[in-house]
């Protein structure tokens, strides 16, 4: 009785998700957007697993509206799942990364549908500690494998505190690696250049003992801090193992950004002298602002 209850079960499984969407590849693949051939379903609880996900997708699944590939997810306290097919049209076998391109999903899961059954095939997320994740990399990013002619089923999980837009993508090892070294320049550049300002204003502060180049130093090295955590720097080199408090940390950092911001504009502008009672108007709203934004950043989720 029990194996017949599982062996319905497992065809009403299988005989769903054989309508996801199928993308074909080949060995010649070099880039290919696939958000379009997703089908979602985002109104799932947190509580259930993804066996029990399998079973409710009839009724739940979805197509998300797209634009240039980008994905936009509303809800920001919800689990999101998508579902898509891949088939190997070629006569090679085929090594492929997929891509969930958004460096601040929480918790990221990528399954096997086999027979009806969930293969846990990598983890990734800024909530989950850097080596902790299928690849080690900013990026989530998953290796998939297709012998010759072969099919496979996938489902996907993911989740963000906030409203998200999210890409997803396969690509071939060789691009992703090439475009990965490009990015890695570009970044190496900027970050240089970045600490060369803050030395050359921090070095003149010491000099000439001016606020001027002490906040204006501040600001570059916590502007530079705020860009590398938007594309997943910070989280990866700067502080890997803080688990929830990637959130709180860049939201933080960009409030102290604009701190410095506005002590380097009263500097530059030498408002404490040409204009003493807007400095002091200025100082004041100041202070108020600094009050409400910490409060805010203390008591609200």
């Amino acid at each position: 009785m029990i194996r017949g209850v599982i062996f319905i079960f497992l065809v009403y499984c299988q005989s769903y998700v054989l309508c996801f969407n199928e993308i074909e590849v080949n060995k010649d693949i070099d880039f290919l957007p696939i958000s379009t051939s997703i089908l979602f379903y985002t109104d799932v609880s947190s509580e259930y697993t993804p066996e029990e996900v399998v079973n409710l997708l009839k009724t739940n699944s979805q197509s998300k509206k797209i634009k240039n590939n980008s994905v936009v997810f509303d809800n920001g306290d919800a689990n999101y799942w998508g579902g898509f097919s891949i088939i190997n049209s070629d006569s090679e076998s085929i090594s492929l990364l997929f891509r969930i391109k958004n460096y601040y999903l929480n918790e990221v899961d990528l399954y096997e549908i086999i027979d009806g059954e969930l293969i846990l095939v990598g983890q990734s997320g800024d909530h989950l500690n850097i080596k902790n994740r299928t690849i080690k990399h900013r990026d989530h990013i998953f290796e998939i494998v297709l012998q010759t002619h072969e099919k496979k089923l996938f489902l996907f999980k993911f989740n963000r505190t906030a409203k998200s837009v999210v890409e997803f993508e396969l690509m071939s090892s060789s691009s992703y690696i090439e475009n990965d070294l490009s990015r890695s320049l570009v970044f190496g550049i900027y970050f240089g250049t970045i600490l060369l300002f803050v030395f050359y204003s921090l070095g003149i502060f010491f000099f000439l003992r001016k606020k001027l180049h002490l906040f204006y130093g501040l600001y570059v090295l916590t502007c530079g801090f705020t860009v590398g955590n938007v594309y997943g720097i910070g989280y990866m080199y700067i502080y890997p193992n803080v688990g929830e408090l990637s959130n709180y940390i860049v939201t933080n950092i960009t409030f102290i950004s604009l701190i410095f911001f506005v002590l380097f504009t009263f500097e530059f502008l030498r408002l404490r002298e040409v204009s003493p009672k807007w400095f002091r108007f200025f100082k004041r709203y100041l202070g108020v602002y600094f009050i409400a934004a910490a409060s805010i950043l203390l008591f609200y989720s």
